[in-house]
């Protein structure tokens, strides 16, 4: 293994492997033998890894990767084949980890975020491994542990293989940063647990908010009796005069007391496994076969800010159930030193559910998700509400308590539960191949792939579903439910789940897979004004491209020219007409129309009433608007003017849709190299990238029929992104050990996705489109210091400055001003990553040192108001130094390092998100908000302490919309590791 990656932009053959011509010194420097290792380093993933190149930026808390201002993971290759995630492959398993950002081979589609080309390790020659395990369990708070296992060795003639596994445990799988997680202590949590109610009384003329009884209360409802006002006072000390005015739905102990929290119990379970086959059964025939497989099991789904709303609540949460599996299979044949040919094959599956806390990952236990009678709802149990004379029950029947969730939508009530369930599904399959034409030093890459995807997903919020079961506990008959209830989770109506489901490629109840398959017709009716779909199609977009490519080099100067030709299709179906989401009346019905309107136009009516006297205007299918003689007039002229679309109710929903339609794209691609002396190099690259949808910004036929005003959905014929991305930058060895590296970079993204709110259709509602746009300009500068065998350092430094036309609100029509304007990311960003590698020799004590720095400015934000004043809207920088230190000994004829592994050895406090209204991650304004006047009810004053105490994220319209506050703390692990 080999230290640092940095951004390759040279040519890299069809399986991704760099070819003979490295255009970076970095890459150069990569292959210098005997350098020390990766396995100094303080790494453990392969983010971590790609992380150190130049323009990619990893988040500090969840280890997301990002290319520069862009959000959204880079796409990983593994040995040729893309991936739909990130690979998770043991670390033992990687060979080699490339980053490419600009420069990229037409080989590659989907290249617009960036990609990270991970080899993995082939057989050896002869038979040997590493074993390693460290654990954090004496050191820090989070309980760290790993094992990992690789073997590698030879097949006799038939070439090699390599096998590893690793298994982990974290107490902690997330550890929050800063001061840590807020909560309440464990005297205040009883308190709390005995009254969660208030009651509101007036005693001696004071307004007084007591807490409830809630225990004794309980007592008297399970014995069938109310309690009464006189219980009531004789238990609160009341007098007689005492009047009783009611419950509020907050919490009775107004001197609930927090303290800080370093670890939580959020347990993370996971296991990888990986093989490779590296076969050579001809002269010329290279086949490798690989795959992996990995589970996960995180015992609190919930995120820090979840973590804030059941502050109040303890043990409610969600888990995490996801396992990956992939195959794939490489065949390199040079039939000749002139001629040869490729082939690749590969399928993924992963598959994710996260289900409430306490409940197994099946579906069917969702019916008892609100059930009363459940040890899980004792303290609901306890809930009261006023009525005459005394208290009953407030939850008298299963399934009704659901509005005991939240409180002001800042933190869930004691007791409360959670009853959503999620599942998903995602697939993919790769089919590709290629022709390698080789003449002197010239090379022609011919070549062409093709990719199906299948994403399923099922989203249950079945807190109410208990209501229909057979319990005798308040069995509820409604929505195709007999009155005696239902015994098993099948056995529910769709009627009963369709307001609490969203679905696709899942049956409605998700006990059942669906294909494509029936017409919208034969799979969607509309029943009493209602979409009617007791199955859903997946999502299921193909992707079919062609590649041509030929480098070579003439003098000093080399050249690659690429060109790649990718179609795209989502698959199903799509709007005709996206301010129509069913079939409306078109000019085509009118008995007469202007000339120049078309028969597919919509036709908008006076009142909402059909008929040729009531024609107010057109809208043809790009949304230009005309009036009634056939004039184009502005939008605002006709939208809001007593002009409405009618609903054509004789034609079939079909006729509203077709087929989404197949979009294609032409990526030239261009790199060259100009040698100007054996210490200077000159790069030069011009590409067109694509970036497809993501899965999660889809939406069914369904959801477009029954969109409301509100909705948020996707447009069903979405394009790929575009980006156009030009590089100039130079190379020199400025002395036998230090090579430097610089280079400009400007790049132009189009038809980004970009969230709108669409009005003057037949239903306003907010969708996802392609109409955003961003321009980015910056420098690179890179540094590589190699003074000897032992020692190794890189240093690099990215400026990017971003300006963004991609708006979130404000889309009137596709030929409408906007009318706000909040770009998604704007202004300049530093990043600084640098690596010091040193392994001093054996004979000398075998000690190694590795370090990591990474260092980024804080990313622009706009804010949501003016509360409070401060300097710019921009997140502080933040930076984090990783070390390892390790000491190997010989025994036995194996290498054996005892190491310990720091993260954040400085325990820097990393601020990664705030609060719009105030640029800090510690208050949000409620303050402000309460216009400075102080608390007077028990939920007040609890909503300034959990707020000013922070830190608390109650959703994006308040904060950056980021999960975490702040940065990973400090991490120390002690392992030992064993090479044969």
């Amino acid at each position: 293994m080999v230290v640092p990656v940095s951004a390759q932009s040279g040519p890299v053959g069809a399986q991704g492997v760099p070819a003979d011509t490295s255009e970076t010194a970095s890459d150069a420097v990569a292959t210098v033998p005997r350098r020390p290792g990766v396995e100094t380093l303080p790494l453990r993933t392969v983010r971590e890894w790609a992380a150190l190149a130049p323009g990619l930026r990893r988040d500090l808390a969840t280890g997301a990767l990002a290319v520069r201002s862009r959000s959204g993971e880079p796409v990983f290759v593994v040995d040729g084949v893309r991936q739909l995630e990130g690979p998770g492959l043991p670390f033992e398993s990687v060979g080699r980890v490339g980053v490419q950002t600009e420069g990229v081979s037409a080989r590659y589609g989907e290249a617009a975020g960036g990609l990270v080309v991970v080899e993995t390790e082939a057989g050896g020659e002869r038979l040997g491994g590493q074993a390693e395990a460290f654990s954090s369990r004496l050191t820090d708070a989070y309980d760290r542990a790993l094992g990992a296992l690789s073997v590698r060795g030879p097949l006799g003639r038939l070439g090699g293989f390599m096998l590893s596994a690793e298994a982990g445990r974290a107490g902690d799988a997330m550890p929050i940063g800063g001061p840590g997680a807020l909560v309440l202590t464990d005297e205040s949590q009883a308190r709390l647990t005995e009254s969660p109610q208030s009651v509101v009384v007036i005693d001696d003329g004071v307004r007084q908010y007591l807490p409830f009884p809630g225990e004794a209360a309980r007592v008297a409802f399970e014995a069938g009796e109310r309690y009464s006002d006189a219980d009531l006072r004789a238990a609160l000390g009341l007098s007689a005069d005492a009047q009783i005015l009611g419950l509020v739905s907050t919490l009775g102990a107004a001197d609930l007391d927090f303290e800080r929290q370093t670890a939580r119990d959020a347990p993370l379970d996971e296991m990888r496994l990986a093989g490779t086959l590296d076969l050579t059964p001809l002269d010329g025939l290279r086949v490798r076969l690989g795959g992996r497989l990995g589970t996960l099991a995180l015992g609190d789904a919930s995120s820090p800010a979840s973590q804030a709303f059941f502050r109040f609540s303890p043990g409610t949460g969600y888990e995490s159930e996801a396992s990956d599996q992939a195959a794939w299979l490489r065949a390199e044949h040079d039939l000749s030193p002139a001629f040869g040919y490729w082939l690749s094959a590969s399928a993924e599956t992963i598959q994710e559910t996260i289900h409430p806390r306490g409940f197994s990952a099946d579906v069917a236990d969702a019916l008892h998700y609100g059930d009363l009678d459940s040890p899980r709802s004792s303290i609901i149990r306890q809930y009261a509400q006023r009525s005459s004379g005394g208290f009953e029950p407030f939850a008298r029947s299963d399934g009704q308590v659901s509005t005991l969730r939240s409180e002001a939508g800042l933190f869930a009530l004691p007791g409360a539960q959670v009853g959503t369930y999620r599942r998903r599904q995602d697939q993919t399959a790769q089919l590709g191949g290629g022709l390698v034409l080789r003449l002197g030093r010239a090379r022609l890459d011919l070549g062409a792939e093709a990719e199906r995807q299948t994403h399923r997903q099922f989203v249950l919020s079945g807190f109410s579903l208990a209501q229909y079961f057979a319990d005798g506990s308040g069995v509820r008959a409604a929505g195709g439910i007999p009155s005696t209830g239902v015994q098993s989770y099948d056995q529910l109506s769709y009627q009963a789940l369709r307001p609490l489901v969203r679905y696709y490629g899942y049956t409605f109840n998700g006990l059942g897979e669906t294909d494509r398959g029936a017409s919208i017709d034969d799979r969607v009716t509309i029943t009493d004004g209602v979409p009617v779909s007791t199955a859903s199609a997946p999502f299921q977009p193909t992707t079919v491209a062609g590649f041509a490519e030929g480098s070579g080099q003439i003098g000093p100067l080399a050249v690659r020219v690429g060109m790649r030709v990718e179609t795209y299709n989502r698959g199903g179906q799509t709007l005709l007409d996206p301010y129509a989401n069913l079939p409306v009346e078109r000019a085509g019905s009118l008995s007469r129309r202007p000339e120049g309107v078309g028969e597919d136009f919509a036709v908008y009516f006076r009142g909402g009433v059909a008929g040729d006297q009531n024609v107010v205007g057109f809208r043809d299918l790009d949304g230009v608007v005309y009036d009634a003689q056939g004039q184009r007039i502005p939008v605002r002229d006709l939208v809001g003017r007593n002009a409405f679309l009618v609903i054509d109710r004789d034609l079939p929903i079909s006729t509203a849709f077709a087929e989404s339609p197949t979009h294609a794209a032409v990526q030239p691609r261009v790199a060259l190299r100009l040698d100007v002396s054996p210490a200077l190099a000159v790069l030069a690259s011009y590409d067109r990238l694509s970036r497809r949808p993501p899965p999660n910004v889809y939406s069914t036929v369904v959801d477009y029929i029954g969109a409301t005003s509100g909705s948020r959905v996707t447009d069903p014929g979405l394009r790929p992104e575009t980006l156009d991305a030009a590089r100039l930058g130079a190379e020199a060895t400025l002395t036998p050990t230090v090579q430097m590296s610089a280079a400009l970079f400007h790049r132009r993204s189009s038809d980004e996705f970009a969230l709108r709110g669409l009005e003057g259709g037949l239903t306003n509602y907010t969708l996802f489109t392609n109409a955003g746009a961003t321009r980015e300009t910056g420098a690179d500068l890179g540094l590589v210091w190699v003074p000897s065998d032992a020692l190794a350092a890189t240093a690099s430094y990215t400026l990017a400055v971003a300006e963004s036309d991609t708006l979130l609100e404000g889309f009137v029509f596709r030929e409408g001003p906007p009318e706000i304007s909040i770009p998604a990311f704007d202004g300049a960003r530093h990043e600084i990553d640098a690596v010091v590698a040193f392994r001093m020799p054996t004979r000398l004590g075998g000690v190694g040192v590795g370090m990591t720095l990474s260092a980024q400015s804080g990313l622009p934000y706009t804010p949501a108001s003016a509360l409070t004043e401060f300097n710019e809207a921009r997140l502080p920088w933040t930076s984090q130094l990783d070390l390892r230190l390790g000491k190997e000994v010989r025994v036995a004829g194996a290498a054996v390092e005892v190491f310990g592994w720091v993260e954040n050895l400085l325990g820097t406090d990393n601020v990664l998100a705030v609060y719009r209204a105030t640029g800090r991650p510690d208050t949000d304004g409620v303050l402000d908000s309460f216009n400075g006047r102080p608390p007077s009810t028990p939920a007040e004053r609890l909503l300034y302490q959990s707020y000013l105490d922070g830190p608390v994220n109650v959703g994006g319209d308040q904060s950056t919309s980021h999960p975490f506050f702040y940065g990973q703390p400090r991490q120390i692990r002690l392992g030992v590791r064993a090479t044969l």
